[in-house]
C-alpha cells in the first residue's frame, strides 16, 4: 500500500494583546466574510490565551499562540486594509507584524518539499 505523508506547520507566535486587538479591529471591518469570522474564531481564542497570561503567567518559552498556515494567510489578508485605517503607530505595528508573518510563511513554503514523503 502506498501511503503519502506530509507535515503541517504550526507557527508559534509571540503576540501581544495589542497585536490581537488590532487584528480583531481589522476583522470587524473587513470586506471578506472569512476575515470577518476570524474575530469570533481563532482571534478570539488567541485573545483569551494572551489574557490568561495575566493570571497564569507561563514560562517565557511558552509565551506564544499557535497558528496554522490558514490562520497566517487570513491575518495577512486582514492587514491588507490596515493602511489608512489606523493611526501611524498602530499602522506601523501592523506593518511589522505583516512583515514577520510573510517572512515566516515564505520560509515555510521553501521548506515544505522536505516535509513530504511516500511509504510504499
Amino acid at each position: 500500500m502506498k501511503i503519502d505523508l506530509k507535515a503541517q506547520i504550526v507557527f508559534k507566535l509571540p503576540l501581544t494583546t495589542k497585536h490581537v486587538s488590532l487584528l480583531i479591529r481589522l476583522s470587524e471591518h473587513h470586506y471578506d466574510g472569512k476575515c470577518r469570522k476570524a474575530k469570533d474564531g481563532f482571534l478570539k481564542d488567541w485573545d483569551a490565551i494572551i489574557k490568561s497570561w495575566d493570571k497564569f503567567p507561563p514560562d517565557p518559552e511558552y509565551r506564544y499562540v499557535e497558528a496554522s498556515s490558514h490562520e497566517i494567510d487570513t491575518c495577512l489578508k486582514l492587514m491588507e486594509i490596515a493602511r489608512g485605517f489606523f493611526n501611524v503607530d498602530d499602522w506601523l505595528i501592523c506593518c511589522s507584524l505583516g512583515h514577520s508573518f510573510s517572512g515566516a510563511m515564505s520560509l515555510a513554503n521553501q521548506c515544505y518539499s522536505n516535509w513530504k514523503a511516500t511509504w510504499e
